[in-house]
């Protein structure tokens, strides 16, 4: 009876740890892993990145819908850019904006981010989209607007 229990508890305590795992690890864009010049190590906020890469603004066509929080431009003339970082789509929902889809016509302001791996990705800040303008980023710390909000709506 006593082996019962205590390996009731171990299978509860092992359940627990896995719940919960993810939540304890998610952070709000506060990671390393950018490098803030081509020669520099990876250091300071993932945030902070994006502040100090390219401001770019990329207008056209939504030729695709990617997995997770992106989608990519036709901007004519045969190039395409793909755009990271658009939010969850509760997110746009709680803003009465449709989110992206395939052939509506946007303009993205984006920074340009060299990450220390060698990988450049352009991190959306606001979208013009359908006559609205959703911004995405709080441009004075760089981090998303709905980092932390839906803890609130729990």
């Amino acid at each position: 009876m006593k082996k019962v229990f205590i390996l009731s508890l171990t299978v509860l305590a092992v359940m627990t740890a896995m719940a919960f795992n993810g939540a304890s690890w998610a952070g709000r864009g506060n990671g390393v892993g950018y490098a803030a010049s081509q020669t520099s190590a990876c250091v300071g906020p993932m945030s902070n990145a994006i502040l100090t890469g390219t401001p770019v603004t990329i207008t056209g066509s939504v030729q695709a819908v990617c997995y997770g929080q992106g989608i990519t431009v036709d901007t004519g003339a045969g190039t395409a850019a793909t755009i990271y970082g658009l939010g969850p789509i509760w997110y746009w929902d709680s803003l009465g904006v449709a989110r992206p889809t395939v052939g509506d016509v946007v303009a993205v302001k984006a920074y340009e981010v060299t990450f220390s791996d060698g990988t450049t990705r352009l991190i959306a800040v606001s979208i013009d989209i359908n006559g609205s303008t959703v911004t995405l980023r709080d441009m004075s710390s760089g981090l998303p607007l709905w980092a932390g909000s839906r803890w609130k709506r729990m």
